[in-house]
């Protein structure tokens, strides 16, 4: 089991972008955020960069690249410091359904390899999202 952290609280701010290959069904977004964490000085730039489209009908998938860069990592914080914002490069997958107006389901996998990592690992992600049309 990996060692966890006393936890803590991060600030996210962001930008995105897409487009769209309409009449494909297809897509490419690309993401920048700025992730502050109180309590230390620790903090990330996060790049993600997504490709997809639907396969059949209301089913859907992408495939997922994310990198983050920490800066002002702290090694010899203070006892219930929060730990430092972690290193990640990712690649991953999302699957995704249109269920009833615009409201959606996703699960998401993200593989976190260690030769570029803190540690290896993976993140899981399920979301219920909401799209005007």
């Amino acid at each position: 089991t990996p060692q966890r952290g006393p936890g803590g609280f991060d600030l996210l701010t962001g930008a995105s972008w897409g487009v769209s290959f309409w009449p494909t069904r297809a897509w490419l977004t690309a993401d920048v955020q700025h992730r502050l964490r109180f309590g230390g000085a620790s903090n990330g730039v996060r790049l993600r960069v997504e490709g997809g489209g639907f396969v059949i009908s209301r089913v859907g998938g992408a495939l997922v690249a994310e990198f983050q860069a920490a800066y002002g990592r702290e090694q010899q914080q203070p006892p219930g410091a929060p730990a430092p914002v972690p290193r990640v490069l990712g690649l991953g997958a999302k699957l995704f359904v249109d269920v009833y107006a615009g409201l959606g389901l996703s699960s998401d996998f993200l593989w976190l390899p260690e030769v570029f990592n803190d540690g290896a690992g993976w993140r899981v992600g399920l979301s219920l999202t909401w799209e005007r049309r």
